[in-house]
């Protein structure tokens, strides 16, 4: 409710109609409900914008000779609660899911499951040779 009072205080009628909504069930929201998806759906899109906005790096550009801004992650994907997270860098992409695990814990009070995993994937480079 935090999130959702920060987000939508100008609407305290619909905040009202939310807050007797969760209330009216013992623990939380009914699982399956259409407003339990789309809770579930904002409060993860915070992960989402972190994976976005805040996992880069900065490397040194040989020919500018300047800084520049790297992203850990090429592409995500969000399906409820599964997250795909893609990128070219094995060494990036594991700095990343340490990130979005504590950032998880620390904001969002979500856990990752210990099972999570790294895999390479198949790919073909330029020239169409097959990797992965």
């Amino acid at each position: 409710m935090k999130f959702l009072e920060r987000d939508i205080h100008k609407n305290p009628k619909l905040l009202y109609l939310i807050r007797t909504i969760i209330s009216t069930f013992k623990c939380g929201l009914s699982i399956g409900s259409h407003l339990s998806q789309w809770l579930c759906n904002y409060y993860l899109s915070y992960a989402y914008r972190f994976i976005n906005e805040q996992l880069y790096t900065f490397r040194n550009s040989r020919r500018e000779g300047r800084k520049v801004r790297i992203k850990l992650v090429s592409h995500v994907a969000f399906y409820m609660d599964d997250i795909l997270m893609l990128g070219s860098n094995k060494k990036y992409l594991m700095k990343s899911i340490r990130l979005l695990i504590d950032f998880m814990h620390d904001e969002l009070r979500l856990t990752i499951k210990d099972s999570w995993r790294l895999f390479r994937t198949y790919y073909k480079d330029s020239d169409g040779k097959a990797h992965g």
